[in-house]
C-alpha cells in the first residue's frame, strides 16, 4: 500500500489557493494538509488542515516546508502591493525563500508563475516572474514544476477591472491567451504533484487544460 503524502500550501487564501486546498483536502492520498497563512478565515475546518500564521517578514513559515508537496501560490500585484519593491518581495523573494527550503528539505516544489514570464522582457510583472522562473531553475529541488497560467478567471474576495474587462474581451484573444478557470490550475497542479516524471517541467495554459480531472475519470 502507497505510503499517504503531505503538503503545505502558500497562497492558500487566493484565487488557486483556495481550489487547491479543497482539492488536496478531499484527495485520500494526502494524511496532513498545512496551509500558511496570515489568516485562516476563509479556509474550511477540517481534521487534514493544519494552519500556520505567519506575517512572512521573519524565518518562522519554513519548517513548514518539510513536506512531500509545496505548492507555491502566492503572487499579488502592483496595486494591492502598494509599490514594485512590494511586489517584488512576494513573487519573487517569498517564492524564492521556499524554493530554498523545499530543497532543503527535498521536497517537490509546484510553483504559479505566468504567461509571458521572462527575465528580459520590459514588462516589470513578466520579467519578475521571469527572473524567479531563472531562480529555481538553478535550484537543487528533487522536482520542480512550473506553472504559467494565463489570465486567472474565477471568484475573487477583490474587485479588478482590468482583469474583469480581459475576461470579458478574453474570446478574441489566441488560445495559448485566453483565460484559465482557478479551479482548472488546481486540478493540474495536484496531478502534476503525482504523476510527474521529469526531474523540472514547465507547463503552459494550453497544456494545463489538457490534465484530467481524475475525480471525473
Amino acid at each position: 500500500m502507497e505510503t499517504k503524502k503531505t503538503a503545505t500550501v502558500l497562497g492558500a487564501t487566493g484565487l488557486v489557493g483556495r481550489a487547491l486546498i479543497d482539492r488536496l483536502l478531499h484527495d485520500e492520498r494526502y494524511w496532513r494538509v498545512t496551509a500558511v497563512v496570515r489568516s485562516g478565515t476563509s479556509l474550511p475546518s477540517h481534521h487534514k488542515l493544519h494552519l500556520v500564521y505567519t506575517q512572512f517578514d521573519k524565518n518562522d513559515w519554513l519548517p513548514a516546508l518539510q513536506t512531500d508537496h509545496v505548492y507555491c501560490c502566492l503572487g499579488t500585484t502592483k496595486k494591492k502591493a502598494g509599490s514594485k519593491q512590494a511586489f517584488r518581495w512576494v513573487d519573487y523573494t517569498l517564492v524564492v525563500e521556499a524554493a530554498m527550503a523545499a530543497a532543503h528539505y527535498q521536497a517537490h516544489f509546484l510553483v504559479i508563475s505566468a504567461l509571458g514570464a521572462d527575465p528580459s522582457s520590459s514588462v516589470f510583472y513578466n520579467r519578475v516572474k521571469g527572473e524567479m522562473e531563472q531562480a529555481l531553475l538553478q535550484m537543487p529541488l528533487p522536482k520542480l514544476s512550473i506553472f504559467r497560467p494565463s489570465l486567472l478567471s474565477g471568484k475573487r474576495k477583490e474587485f479588478r477591472l482590468g482583469e474583469r474587462l480581459a475576461l470579458w474581451f478574453a474570446w478574441m484573444l489566441p488560445e495559448a491567451w485566453r483565460s484559465i478557470p482557478a479551479e482548472k490550475v488546481a486540478i493540474a497542479m495536484e496531478y502534476v504533484a503525482f504523476n510527474q516524471a521529469a526531474k523540472q517541467q514547465i507547463y503552459s495554459s494550453k497544456a494545463m487544460q489538457a490534465i484530467p480531472d481524475l475525480r471525473k475519470t
